[in-house]
């Protein structure tokens, strides 16, 4: 049998951890498969597509700057990536390009999965929801939320004009000004941060200005995975919330894409959690 190829573009690649998490998925199914990261520029994205496919890859992943270049090459689309308007899968079949994206399953899997292991119940659909940013990781987000029928989301952002066109495009949430942040955050019973705000080598989400008061009954989750605990996570565990960390949404969202690429369906197991760790740490 052939051996099946899959990988990941982007730009820049080299901090991608697809490679460490599907290539431990193939050994533990024993696959004759490989899995490779390839530093795509934006203007050869067209060409390289048309090239994986015709040395016969299965698919490819898809990360940044091209989840939306790449959501314009393709030829179908599934109901969610259409909505979300970026694609982070896309499979060759046919001569055809397939696009999909996993980030809003990835989002809500982990988050029910830590739900369920801190034995806390996820928020009533009118419960308040504040989604901070307006990028593409929000874009999914708030499908995901969309979807999971919460009609009661409030999106912040710098730019007060993404968030007002993130509602538009998704049609959900109410965009509301990046200065009142912390007051709806404070009010809220799930607080999502998509920003880059609290990564490493970036500001943290409160620069300079007063900390936000979490409580016990809250959820604050940070789609940031390096560090795993930024100091917005740090504020809501010493106010007693449920602070749940990015890294579980990379593991997550990874999922469907080795079962479209591969055929099976992995598990996020412990050993596979250390691997992530330790590359990021």
């Amino acid at each position: 049998m052939a051996q099946r190829k899959a990988g990941i573009i982007g730009d820049p690649i080299s901090h991608s951890m697809s490679p460490t998490i599907h290539g431990h998925w193939l050994r533990r199914f024993g696959l004759n498969a490989t899995y490779l990261a390839m530093h795509v520029s934006s203007d050869r994205v067209p060409e390289h597509l048309k090239a994986l496919a015709d040395e016969g890859y299965s698919g490819i992943n898809v990360t940044v700057p091209h989840k939306e270049r790449v959501f314009q090459l393709c030829d179908d689309l599934t109901p969610t990536a259409r909505a979300i308007g970026a694609v982070n899968i896309v499979r060759f079949a046919n001569g055809k390009y397939i696009g999909d994206n996993s980030d809003a399953y990835g989002f809500w899997a982990h988050l029910k999965q830590s739900l369920n292991n801190q034995r806390y119940s996820a928020p009533k659909r009118d419960a308040l929801i504040v989604l901070l940013g307006a990028g593409g990781a929000a874009r999914a987000v708030l499908f995901a939320l969309k979807s999971q029928g919460f009609n009661n989301i409030r999106i912040a952002n710098r730019s007060q004009n993404k968030a007002e066109a993130l509602a538009s495009t998704i049609g959900s949430g109410i965009a509301t000004p990046w200065a009142e942040r912390r007051r709806i955050a404070e009010q809220a019973a799930l607080i999502i941060n998509s920003t880059s705000l609290g990564m490493a080598g970036q500001p943290p989400l409160f620069e300079g200005e007063e900390k936000p008061a979490f409580g016990p009954e809250q959820i604050v989750y940070d789609l940031v995975y390096k560090p795993l605990e930024t100091e917005l996570l740090a504020i809501a565990k010493a106010g007693g919330a449920l602070a749940i960390d990015g890294l579980g949404m990379l593991l997550h969202q990874a999922v469907p894409s080795f079962d479209a690429f591969f055929g099976q369906t992995p598990t996020i197991d412990p050993v596979l959690q250390t691997l992530i760790v330790n590359r990021i740490s």
